[in-house]
């Protein structure tokens, strides 16, 4: 028995590591899918974004993450992965692309702040910057 996962999250599950990554000025915990503690320049601007999937009472899933593909360079980085949430008979799929990458044209402030995505599935891909919300 893990008593550290029961205290820190309620359940006897081991913790998931999280993996940290580089975007130019910008860093964030990449945890189970999850980007967690977005820093630019070493300030937290954002606690957390994630792909939420709620069942029919509002309560959210546990994805099962398969496939997990994380690359780092030296402008940026990608991750992606496929999902499956089930509960009893239903069950929901769906893949994720996160990357961050420097700015592009699309970006109004022309300052060297990488784009970070919004969570979408595949084929869905919305990103904004974080200096000027493009």
């Amino acid at each position: 028995m893990d008593l550290l996962s029961i205290k820190l999250f309620g359940a006897d599950e081991p913790v998931p590591e999280a993996r940290l990554l580089t975007a130019g000025p910008v860093t964030v915990e990449l945890d189970g899918g999850n980007l967690r503690y977005i820093r630019y320049q070493g300030h937290e601007a954002i606690r957390a974004v994630s792909y939420v999937v709620r069942d029919q009472f509002w309560g959210t899933y546990n994805p099962t993450l398969e496939g997990m593909k994380v690359e780092q360079s030296a402008d940026g980085f990608s991750a992606s992965y496929q999902a499956v949430c089930r509960a009893g008979a239903q069950q929901f799929k769906y893949e994720a692309r996160i990357s961050a990458v420097p700015p592009t044209a699309r970006c109004a402030s022309k300052a060297k702040a990488p784009l970070l995505p919004t969570f979408s599935p595949i084929g869905q891909v919305s990103s904004f910057c974080i200096l000027c919300k493009a």
